[in-house]
């Protein structure tokens, strides 16, 4: 069964995440996520996060690498996905914190500027079909 996810813009000011139901009925999740605490991710979520995460950054997703529907959802979003990732700077660190709700794998996305909580959903062709993101403050130094 294939997951089609969506991101959804991760506004400055709120926190956001999104994703949809095979059905395509958008399904709105509460403000704190469910984590199953799981020893290791899927194999293939994190790469595939780490180079979703560099396409946005510079601009230009590798939208071979995405399902065709989570890559519309991404060509749609990038006018808002790009600048937000490009300002955050260089990726520090990637932490895999557990199994979401949804059944995709979650992680903790350190960056020179900010941070992010992300998630990843892989189809039988090891794309990325879909996830979730939520805009995190950066630690206090």
């Amino acid at each position: 069964m294939i997951l089609v996810g969506a991101i959804v813009l991760g506004l400055y000011l709120q926190p956001a995440s999104f994703s949809q139901a095979p059905n395509n009925q958008s399904l709105a999740p509460s403000a704190e996520r469910v984590f199953t605490p799981r020893s290791m991710p899927t194999a293939g979520t994190e790469a595939a996060l780490r180079t979703l995460v560099a396409g946005l950054a510079s601009g230009s997703p590798d939208y071979d690498k995405l399902s065709p529907q989570f890559a519309q959802v991404v060509r749609r979003d990038l006018p808002v996905t790009h600048p937000m990732f490009s300002s955050m700077g260089e990726l520090k660190s990637v932490t895999f914190l557990g199994r979401g709700d949804m059944g995709d794998d979650v992680y903790n996305l350190v960056f020179a500027k900010g941070g992010v909580i992300m998630s990843a959903n892989l189809d039988a062709n090891g794309r990325m079909a879909g996830g979730f993101f939520q805009r995190v403050a950066p630690p206090r130094r």
